[in-house]
């Protein structure tokens, strides 16, 4: 056995094996002997019963299984419980100590019982050569944005080669959403693979003729895309996820491990960034056999595929009536336009996650992100001709809750008993051509300065005080009127007292 590179047997092993087979020998001769040396040994295992798993753990395996199946006879095959989860419910809330592998084990046993004669569907591993197919699918997550909770729709491109991955947010499963999508995808990576694989989803298989393959006609999206890029496109049969696993996967495991972390964001971009480092790190390390070495054949991925060249184009162009809120309808959702525009007609250039309003010129007066059904996005700059003459309507105004905090702490801290000044300030800025953002600063200044009588002029000369004749100076100690006032009276009574006159005969000199 040594000399055969093997491990050698013990001592007992190979006594037992000479004496079986001297034994054989003397009674059933040599081939006897050669036959029993030449079959595998077998090893008689008996079978032991299960001692964690009685009665009751049994009945509520059994009970989670059918759930299933009537969930699934009704059409909600995504709630179903797995099998983990089973697991974890006896575990924690019924007090059983038994492994992962005995809940699967019984739970085969029952099911092959409820169906003896059912056969077993058998898969065909497959291949993927480098850059040949891409798969798409679409996911959905729940996230508090801006404090509301909403359900986002998660657009996933995964490389079945390499298994990388890559996925963009949307607030709504639509065409625009699905070709700005493979848009965005096509740009990030620099590539367009030869092939896309999608299922049965409406935004890129019409709904007649979709129960079998090769009867499937693509959506008029998909025709543009796949001839602007050049791309083939195969569907996957009606409900089989298994035919694009890579993608059905990448849903599940993106999900858990980006978003199960954080799931409140301020902005529907801000959780796109967030995913999108999530992302990057998932295709820079290893989480499986599957995912060792993705960094390498992520790579070969790009290698073996065409260039990419240009965009395509993707939104929409409607024309929308302004109300007299000044604003506008699009997919049951409000965003204010300059109020120059009331009662007017403007065209409404719809994209993804933003809109832009054009003028009849086509020049971009408005830009907003979507927000969701009835919902309102309404900017303070677009109603300050208006609020010229109305400066009241200002303190409950909508635009300015909806403005940035420190445009509001301006607000609030300087300008409450007089908006028309602020309105002035807005509109000086505007024309001046000045951001919210320095507004916010000067007004930061001034307050660090110890100034506590902000005034318009104030603010005009911070933000401009190469254009101020007489700039103010801001040196030494700032101070109201009121502590002016009673520093001068201070003052004159000690000249009083050095002239020893009475101060009531210049008290007098401290009036204004």
């Amino acid at each position: 056995m040594r000399q055969r590179g093997e491990k050698p047997a013990s001592r007992g092993v190979i006594r037992r094996l000479i004496n079986t087979y001297d034994r054989i020998l003397r009674t059933d001769g040599k081939d006897a002997a050669m036959a029993y040396f030449d079959r595998e040994e077998v090893f008689h295992t008996p079978e032991r019963p299960r001692t964690k798993l009685d009665d009751k753990a049994c009945k509520y395996i059994e009970d989670c299984l059918e759930r299933n199946r009537q969930k699934i006879a009704e059409g909600n095959r995504k709630q179903c419980m797995d099998l983990t989860r089973v697991w974890q419910v006896l575990r924690e809330d019924m007090g059983y100590d038994m492994c992962y592998a005995t809940v699967t084990a019984y739970a085969r046993e029952y099911t092959a019982r409820q169906e003896p004669s059912k056969s077993r569907e058998c898969f065909i591993r497959q291949y993927h050569p480098a850059g040949e197919e891409c798969q798409f699918d679409w996911g959905d997550v729940k996230l508090r944005i801006r404090g509301r909770k909403l359900t986002v729709r998660m657009a996933v491109f995964t490389l079945p080669h390499s298994n990388h991955r890559t996925v963009y947010l949307f607030l709504r499963e639509h065409t625009l959403a699905f070709m700005e999508s493979h848009r965005n995808y096509f740009h990030d990576i620099g590539r367009i693979p030869k092939r896309m694989v999608y299922d049965n989803m409406r935004v890129a298989v019409k709904v007649r003729r979709m129960w079998t393959t090769d009867d499937k006609e693509p959506t008029d999206a998909l025709l543009s895309l796949s001839s602007f890029y050049g791309f083939d496109f195969r569907f996957c049969n009606a409900r089989s996820g298994n035919e694009k696993g890579n993608v059905e996967e990448s849903v599940k495991f993106v999900r858990k491990y980006v978003f199960s972390v954080r799931d409140e964001f301020g902005s529907l971009e801000e959780a796109q960034s967030y995913l999108s480092a999530g992302c990057a790190k998932l295709n820079a390390q290893s989480n499986s056999p599957a995912t060792a070495d993705i960094i390498s054949l992520a790579q070969e991925d790009f290698d073996a595929m065409r260039p990419w060249t240009d965009d395509i184009a993707c939104f929409q162009m409607v024309e929308r009536e302004v109300i007299n809120y000044a604003t506008i309808s699009v997919d049951r959702a409000n965003y204010s336009v300059p109020d120059s525009f009331t009662l007017g007609t403007v065209r409404v250039r719809i994209y993804t996650n933003k809109i832009e309003i054009l003028d009849a010129d086509g020049k971009v007066v408005a830009e907003h992100a979507k927000v969701a059904h009835g919902g309102w996005s309404i900017k303070l700059e677009h109603y300050l001709h208006t609020l010229r003459y109305k400066p009241g309507a200002l303190k409950n105004a909508e635009a300015l809750r909806q403005a940035p905090d420190g445009i509001r702490k301006v607000f609030s801290g300087a300008f409450s008993g007089n908006p028309k000044d602020f309105v002035e300030l807005l509109i000086f800025a505007r024309e001046e051509n000045i951001a919210y953002d320095d507004i916010i600063e000067a007004y930061k200044s001034l307050k660090e300065s110890h100034v506590h009588n902000i005034t318009l002029q104030l603010m005009k000369d911070k933000l401009q005080p190469a254009n101020a004749s007489k700039a103010i100076s801001l040196s030494g100690i700032q101070q109201d009127g009121k502590a002016i006032e009673e520093n001068a009276e201070n003052g004159l009574l000690a000249v009083a007292q050095l002239m020893n006159k009475p101060t009531s005969t210049i008290s007098y000199a401290t009036g204004r």
